[in-house]
């Protein structure tokens, strides 16, 4: 691993442990924090790609002193960025903090642009391919590494200013999580009178102590045997120890980066690095990834969570407009519906299909439509890749194709309220 070697350290490791990391216990923000520092080294042996997390909160919430309480298991607060510093130097800063943690200040002080290819480019782990003046691609940077980001808006709100909405791939690899606990970042403020008084006193302790939790924890890790045998194998227990439902592709990405903060905070602990007791890590990482379900609003990955939400827009329209098997279509007419079996089925034209799904390019259709054929609300007789159902009707044009759907089945997996008979003709 290459490690970035301009730390700053002062103060013990136990001296950090006293004044730093006994205030952690009964702060699921603050042992996140922790275990966001101590789990960026362990992408190494796991060969995964760089992750990341966005802290979202008001103004004097307490989450800068959180991505300050991260940044200072490796260093001081010169550690921490901002975004706006970042703009033109963020490869720069990545390339040094391969295999550590990066951290990321105030989100809403950079650009919508840069942000929204910053979270891409430092999941990627790649620079961009740069031509030299001899027309020939200079060498580019690689990286893999941790990033903790705060900010007062979300990346939502932050792409809304270009008219742009977050795509699947940036909401896995940013995962955000509501500053709200009970007081701002904090649940439980020990010995202190109010937050405040509680985030000045860290602030002090970690100006006193910063820098030895990296050194030892590195040390720990080069001392181990089989570690990503181990990691493997103990990221599946904690796994199922955060969450034992069903998930899709990406909450259940985000419940493996939770695994590996939590599995990370607990080996800290058994090496005597950390000092709580044990299954604090769990524990907090459980009641985060709980609390990041609920900010999420479903378990669904975000393009089937769409499709749902389209769907149950769509199918009340198209009821409206289909007619039987014998009659011409019309104009605003969308397709037949047939009754065979019991089963209602209906055959929507592509035109009315491509406006109910909310369709905005080729892509986007494909997806979709193969979404509802592996839930069994759409069936083709085309061939592997095709979702369109070849069948001529009396009213209808030879060789017509149509979309045919199930939507008895649609209304009973998306627990709608409306009922089979009344779409029935």
């Amino acid at each position: 691993m290459l490690i970035f070697r301009k730390i700053r350290i002062l103060g013990s490791l136990h001296s950090w442990q006293q004044h730093i990391g006994r205030l952690c216990e009964g702060n699921p923000l603050m042992v996140f924090a922790c275990c966001t520092a101590l789990a960026a080294p362990l992408l190494h042996w796991l060969n995964w790609d760089s992750c990341g997390f966005h802290l979202v909160g008001n103004s004097k919430s307490g989450k800068t002193t959180v991505l300050i309480l991260s940044a200072s298991l490796y260093s001081n607060r010169s550690y921490c960025y901002t975004w706006r510093a970042t703009a033109n130097g963020l490869e720069a800063i990545a390339t040094s903090r391969n295999d550590m943690l990066l951290c990321l200040d105030e989100l809403h002080q950079a650009s919508p642009e840069d942000v929204d290819q910053a979270i891409y480019m430092l999941a990627n782990g790649v620079s961009k391919i740069r031509g030299s003046k001899e027309g020939f691609a200079t060498k580019t940077n690689r990286w893999r590494l941790g990033f903790l980001s705060t900010g007062e808006i979300s990346l939502s709100e932050t792409l809304a200013q270009i008219q742009k909405t977050v795509r699947a791939g940036q909401e896995a690899r940013f995962i955000e999580l509501p500053v709200a606990r009970q007081y701002g970042a904090f649940d439980y403020l020990h010995s202190a009178m109010n937050s405040k008084e509680f985030a000045e006193m860290l602030d002090r302790n970690m100006a006193a102590n910063h820098g030895t939790v990296f050194l030892a924890w590195i040390e720990y890790l080069s001392k181990q045997p089989n570690l990503a045998e181990y990691l493997r194998t103990e990221l599946a227990k904690i796994r199922e120890k955060l969450s034992k439902s069903q998930h899709g592709n990406q909450t259940g990405y985000a419940l493996d980066r939770f695994a590996l903060l939590a599995l990370a905070g607990e080996m800290a602990i058994a090496a005597g690095i950390m000092p709580w007791g044990p299954n604090e890590a769990i524990n907090s990482m459980r009641n985060l990834y709980e609390c990041w379900l609920d900010n999420r609003g479903h378990h669904h990955d975000s393009e089937e969570h769409a499709l749902r939400r389209i769907l149950a827009h769509a199918l009340p329209l198209w009821e409206l407009a289909l007619v039987e098997p014998s009659q011409a279509l019309q104009d605003g007419d969308v397709g037949y519906v047939v009754n065979d079996n019991d089963e209602c089925e209906w055959f929507i034209t592509k035109p009315a299909f491509r406006d109910g799904l909310q369709i905005q390019h080729v892509s986007q259709l494909s997806q979709r439509a193969n979404m509802m054929k592996q839930r069994g609300w759409l069936m083709t007789n085309e061939g592997a890749g095709r979702f369109e159902f070849k069948r001529q009707f009396p009213g209808g044009k030879p060789h017509d194709r149509y979309y045919r759907i199930f939507p008895s089945k649609i209304i009973r997996d998306l627990h709608l309220n409306t009922q089979v008979s009344q779409i029935k003709h």
